[in-house]
């Protein structure tokens, strides 16, 4: 009985207990849970920003990755080039020492040279200051080859040329459009004597046997089988291919600044042993070189004595491209002494998109017109190619012809005047590739 009375005693006090405990613990319990949902909703919006910062941590990955690519594509493109240099110079050093072979080969005869080369003299030129003609030195050929021997072998071990050897008379033509007050509007054309003449003539015989080797191309003026024609046609061409991509650019005509004066003769020595030429070969430029001297005649009247160059160029990207086209020819210019006349220079505006402030800050030239090149004048728009060149041309012709019919000409005379007048004057235009025919 006792044992039952303490059973049920114990249990009511354990519930009373329970019940006080949960009273007790109640509000603590519903502290705690809540502070649990704070902290995993905490949990659940910091994850929601590590996640977007690991995302954005991959995208800089993979640009990273894309930029270690693209650096590693540069290197490689890079690498390849410089084994393609290599291999150029490798090239260009064999082609060098083969010239330089067949120069040292070359330089041990000139007598068999002299026939050759007299013969080839055309006749009824201006004499040198000297005054012996090209027919002179044909008609007695065989008695002056023996001397002209002597005296260029002694002036080769001497190297020193005779006095008459370092003359020459200076004759000025007027270029046609250019200021006849500025001595710089006139071309100079030198009269050389023809003993000297016959000598440059045996070695350039000699360079052009291979100097289309180490000439590049796009040179097309005194090297034969070249054309200037071809050089025009390009032009022509690169216009029209940058019209018609409407890409903003520009073709520039250097004006060089008295290029044949200027220009270094150390740095054209140099430049000759570099490219492999024999020494006997220099030696000959050196000795001729060695004090050369000249006399303006002008109106008939011979001068004191005093001591050549169309360069064509193609610029996309004018804005940035000029600043480092001057930066360049002027550092070219230190070492080999060229010089351009920046304010004579002309340059044209293929596709007419080039800003003022680009052409101002060039200090060019820009003429609206176009540009004058090999004798032709390149207008920007090709549509006006004929009337820029041949209409002025042929109203000239017309004006001549029409001053020659009352002139007592025969018709011998007259053919011969068409020939030696007209047709020189057209031929030169007709280098541009026009198809349209003239009718006189």
């Amino acid at each position: 009985m006792k044992a039952d009375i303490l059973l049920s005693l114990r249990g009511e006090i354990a519930k009373v207990i329970k019940d006080e405990l949960k009273s007790a613990l109640a509000e603590d319990f519903q502290a705690i849970r809540s502070e649990l949902q704070a902290v995993r909703s905490e949990i659940a919006n910091s994850s929601k920003t590590i996640q977007a910062e690991v995302d954005i941590i991959k995208t800089d990955v993979l640009e990273l990755k894309g930029g270690l690519s693209t650096w590693s594509d540069e290197v490689t493109s890079l690498q390849s080039t410089v084994t393609s240099l290599q291999k150029e110079m490798s090239m260009l050093k064999e082609k060098c020492e083969d010239l330089e072979g067949r120069m040292r080969r070359s330089n041990i005869r000139i007598g068999w040279e002299f026939k050759q080369v007299i013969k080839s003299l055309k006749n009824n030129k201006s004499p040198g200051p000297d005054g012996y003609t090209n027919d002179f030195y044909k008609t007695f050929i065989d008695l002056l080859a023996p001397l002209l021997l002597k005296a260029y072998h002694h002036a080769l071990k001497s190297k020193t040329m005779a006095l008459s050897w370092s003359e020459a008379t200076i004759v000025v033509i007027h270029k046609e459009g250019k200021d006849p007050i500025d001595c710089q509007s006139y071309r100079p054309i030198s009269l050389l004597n023809t003993d000297l003449r016959i000598l440059t003539g045996i070695l350039v015989r000699r360079l052009n046997k291979f100097i289309t080797q180490i000439i590049h191309p796009d040179q097309t003026g005194f090297i034969a089988g070249r054309y200037s024609s071809d050089n025009l046609r390009h032009l022509l061409n690169l216009i029209s291919d940058q019209k018609e991509r409407k890409i903003e650019s520009a073709i520039i005509s250097l004006d060089a600044q008295k290029a044949f004066d200027k220009v270094s003769w150390k740095y054209l020595i140099h430049t000759l042993k570099r490219f492999g030429f024999g020494p006997l070969f220099v030696d000959w430029v050196q000795t001729l070189y060695s004090s050369p001297q000249a006399a303006v005649k002008v109106n008939g009247f011979r001068s004191d004595s005093t001591y050549a160059d169309d360069v064509l160029l193609y610029l996309a990207e004018p804005k940035s491209t000029i600043p480092h086209l001057k930066e360049l020819i002027s550092q070219y210019g230190f070492y080999s002494g060229y010089k351009i006349n920046i304010e004579k220079t002309e340059a044209m505006d293929v596709n007419g998109t080039i800003s003022d402030i680009t052409k101002v800050q060039s200090g060019f030239k820009w003429p609206k017109s176009g540009i004058k090149y090999l004798g032709i004048y390149i207008p920007p728009s090709l549509c006006d190619l004929y009337e820029a060149n041949y209409s002025k041309l042929l109203r000239a012709i017309k004006n001549d012809l029409g001053r020659w019919d009352t002139l007592p000409i025969s018709l011998i005379g007259r053919v011969e005047s068409i020939h030696m007048n007209v047709l020189p004057r057209l031929s030169i235009p007709d280098a541009a590739g026009g198809d349209s025919q003239v009718h006189l």
